[in-house]
């Protein structure tokens, strides 16, 4: 169930509709002037006490003459709203042209309330429609024709004479053209808006929109009036609503109120790029919006009193919550439209010095990572690496799998593959990272374990990529080499081609069908190498098990972490290749011992890349936010 109220980001316990705001119109005019005004609520749900899902949402809007009205005067259904941090912007008059909030719709009523329903909830606990002040003139109506507008009988000759050509002001009352204006304002740029929960208050001298937050105890709260139940503090004293409770109901037919200076109308705000164009501009309950540095003045009782605004992102100015600030409106730019920098990722995860069949410490971990970007954020739990993605975005995630263990005689085993895609992943999400191993080296004979697979999965064991690695030496003085890490999802056979390699996240089969010496299967992500045989060596395990390296036939630890399969000493056949699905162990056929086959590779990234027997010694994961 959701809450049963609504709260904005600062201070407010309510629901705001703003049928306009200050400086600028909240509405945008086209080419073709609607007939209808937009109601602009933002608030926030909350579930159980915490912010809703985010997602897309189903907001249905109804507008009652009284809180405890059974029929409402208006109903509008919006389908998906997007909610994030519980958070949400609803535009009430916009989404069906056949249902419009007209002024004389509007007219009728001194109070309004609105009534939100989500989805098929109920509806909930209903708040007070709110008047946001507006300017008489806004700074573009080049061709305005609506119904409801404020005609000329209707504005005071001190209020249009700045604005207009006297010679026209019949002609400005009817098409609000902008070229007739006698003071030209600051036109804001097309496409500029403010972020949800705020407000225009003002326009920058390059276009920029300022936008700020509303407090609805500065805000009138009848229509036709503002009456200030708290004053808005100005430099010097003087205030906005210093006469609490006092109001001035202005002739105002289509109810868009009017803005008061201590209980008497205040003139229309004007725009100056200097001291010295504002000094003409001095009289009573003046107000002044200076281009040249964005600041607000009143005039009252002889001097210039400066606005007194809360900081916000946009100002150009760095506050204290804010990591930068450039004053502009992009949001893929060094400075977000949240005043955050980017967030740069770029890390790699490693074995941490771990050897053979088991994973890292967080102690081995520490100590590796302790002057790198993941000092300090990495976990760990049986050898798997835990991280927490600190920024939603597009990650870049590469795997290597690991190489097959050394023989005796220090040569290797065959390489692991390279296994890299884009994923969309969101802060707060954490991934599970196992590097695969190289086994332990073989303290005597010519065969060796296979190298472990390397994994990246989200904390629900959702596999995002795996990288297979290579096979283990079958036994033969000429060393027979195992099979590279495989780029399929599959694993392979062994090097002569018989055992079985594992397919759909199983292990590969262990030993020989015919005898039972050879090497133990490689694991994969859901299911160990096949079950060891008398003389064999033992399985790798899976992912989804802990991904532990495979004990060779007499019990070293050949394979590597990853489930790397371990080997059959001696002459006999090398373990298989630990990764998505393993490769199968080294088999004895025609008095011959096969190389462990490689382990299979998994992507589900977009712009997929992936190589075969490319990865020396241990694996490794590398992460790059783009």
């Amino acid at each position: 169930m959701f809450s049963s109220g609504f709260t904005l980001r600062r201070n407010c316990a309510a629901v705001v509709l703003a049928l306009m705001a200050n400086w600028t119109a909240a509405t945008v005019v086209s080419a073709a002037a609607p007939t209808g005004h937009v109601l602009q609520a933002f608030g926030a749900v909350t579930s159980s006490g915490v912010p809703a899902a985010d997602g897309n949402y189903t907001l249905t809007a109804r507008l009652y003459a009284t809180v405890d009205a059974n029929i409402a005067e208006y109903k509008e259904i919006t389908v998906g709203v997007p909610v994030k941090n519980g958070q949400f912007a609803l535009y009430i008059g916009a989404s069906d042209p056949t249902l419009l909030l007209t002024a004389a719709f509007l007219g009728k009523y001194q109070n309004l309330w609105l009534g939100l329903q989500v989805e098929a909830e109920p509806e909930l606990t209903r708040v007070a429609v709110g008047w946001a002040p507006y300017a008489l003139v806004a700074d573009t109506a080049n061709t305005l024709n609506c119904t409801g507008c404020i005609g000329l009988n209707q504005l005071a000759p001190e209020v249009t004479k700045s604005f207009v050509k006297a010679s026209d002001l019949a002609d400005i009352a009817k098409t609000g053209s902008f070229d007739d204006l006698a003071i030209k304002p600051v036109l804001v740029k097309a496409g500029e808006k403010c972020p949800s929960g705020q407000f225009g208050v003002g326009s920058a001298p390059n276009g920029a929109l300022l936008c700020g937050a509303l407090d609805l105890a500065s805000c009138a709260t009848v229509a036709g009036a503002n009456t200030f139940s708290q004053a808005q503090t100005l430099s010097g004293g003087a205030g906005l609503g210093k006469k609490l409770g006092a109001g001035c109901a202005l002739d105002m037919a289509s109810v868009l109120g009017g803005l008061c200076v201590d209980g008497s109308p205040a003139t229309v705000v004007r725009t100056a790029s200097s001291q010295t164009e504002m000094d003409k501009l001095a009289k009573d309950s003046q107000i002044v919006y200076r281009s040249d540095n964005g600041e607000a003045f009143l005039y009252r009782k002889g001097v210039w009193r400066k606005f007194a605004f809360a900081p916000m992102c946009g100002d150009g100015n760095v506050d204290a919550n804010e990591e930068c600030d450039d004053a502009n409106k992009v949001d893929t730019d060094d400075c977000s439209n949240l005043c955050l920098k980017p967030v740069v990722v770029s890390v790699a995860f490693t074995s941490c010095a771990a050897t053979g069949q088991s994973g890292p410490s967080l102690a081995q971990c520490n100590l590796a990572y302790a002057s790198t970007g993941l000092a300090g954020k990495v976990t760990l739990s049986v050898g798997i690496q835990s991280w927490t993605v600190p920024a939603d975005g597009t990650y870049r995630i590469e795997a290597f799998g690991a190489e097959g263990a050394a023989n005796s005689n220090n040569i290797s085993g065959a390489k692991g593959a390279r296994v890299r895609g884009d994923y969309l992943l969101k802060a707060g999400q954490i991934l599970k990272i196992l590097v695969g191993q190289k086994g332990a080296k073989a303290p005597t004979g010519f065969s060796s374990g296979g190298g472990g697979g390397t994994f990246a999965a989200l904390n629900t064991n959702v596999l995002l990529v795996a990288a297979g690695g290579g096979g283990g030496l079958g036994g033969s003085a000429a060393a027979q080499m195992g099979v590279a890490g495989a780029i399929v999802t599959a694993g392979t056979k062994d090097s002569y081609g018989f055992g079985t390699g594992g397919s759909n996240g199983a292990g590969g089969s262990t030993g020989s069908t015919t005898l039972t010496v050879g090497g133990g299967g490689g694991g994969g992500m859901t299911s160990d190498g096949g079950t060891k045989q008398v003389s064999s060596g033992y399985p790798g395990k899976s992912f989804i098990n802990g991904g532990i390296g495979g004990l060779s036939r007499i019990g070293y630890a050949s394979g590597g972490f990853g489930g790397g399969g371990g080997n059959s000493e001696s002459t006999n056949g090398g373990g298989g290749g630990g990764g998505y699905a393993g490769g199968a162990g080294g088999t004895y056929t025609n008095n011959l011992y096969g190389g462990g086959g490689g382990g299979g590779s998994y992507n589900v990234g977009t712009n997929p890349d992936a190589a075969s027997g490319v990865q020396a010694g241990d694996g490794k994961v590398t992460v790059l936010k783009l």
